[in-house]
């Protein structure tokens, strides 16, 4: 084990942290050693972080262990799926399929992925300026049409339409939209912003001394 990951094990076990906790955290500091090296940050290769194909079984199996631990309600055309040893053998199949995790491209510099994610996380459906009327339970509004090259166009809908579309964007119970990876995991941010900010301060003091 190396020197710095002593010093956070040293950290937690002042802090009463159980062995169990301690060990996870080193686990997961390992797994990001490679950012790292000589308390230096270190770039990854290849301009990416995970390979995709990686990243999907990972998706693939942690959703449907997730999926077991459920308590689901069926309706009645599936009510053949509500015992537990009938619905893993329904899922069973799924594990031996390749699934498709979509990884977006890099989107440029740091503030061009803070607008494209804005634009999603805080920010409703549709904006009132892309509805140009409401007449007669129609409802007319503004859309980006990407298959004829992103031209604007109105479409018109029913209302009964317009809302069972718009209620699409609300998500289901306990579904997080937005979720902190890495340093900002929330069972993790402690530890990494902790010995960031060693890092850091270590480096403004070692700039301070040759000053």
């Amino acid at each position: 084990m190396s020197e710095d990951l002593l010093k956070v094990k040293n950290i937690l076990k002042a802090r009463g942290c159980s062995d169990r906790t301690i060990n996870n955290y080193i686990s997961s500091l390992n797994r990001f050693k490679n950012y790292f090296k000589n308390n230096k940050w270190v770039n990854c290769k290849n301009g990416y972080l995970f390979k995709v194909e990686v990243l999907s079984s990972l998706f693939k199996n942690k959703f449907l262990a997730l999926l077991k631990k459920e308590d689901l309600k069926f309706p009645k055309h599936l009510s053949h799926l509500k015992g537990s040893k009938q619905f893993n053998n329904f899922l069973r199949p799924l594990y031996n399929k390749d699934w498709v995790t979509y990884i977006e491209p890099p989107k440029g510099s740091p503030e061009n992925v803070v607008e494209y994610i804005g634009r999603y996380s805080f920010r409703v459906a549709i904006s009132n300026s892309r509805i140009k009327s409401i007449n007669s339970g129609l409802i007319t509004f503004e859309y980006k049409d990407y298959k004829d090259k992103g031209k604007i166009k109105l479409m018109t809908l029913t209302a009964d339409e317009f809302i069972r579309r718009f209620l699409l964007h609300i998500l289901p119970d306990r579904f997080t939209k937005i979720k902190h990876y890495g340093l900002l995991a929330n069972r993790n941010k402690k530890v990494y912003l902790n010995y960031v900010e060693f890092l850091l301060v270590k480096k403004y003091l070692m700039i301070l001394l040759y000053l």
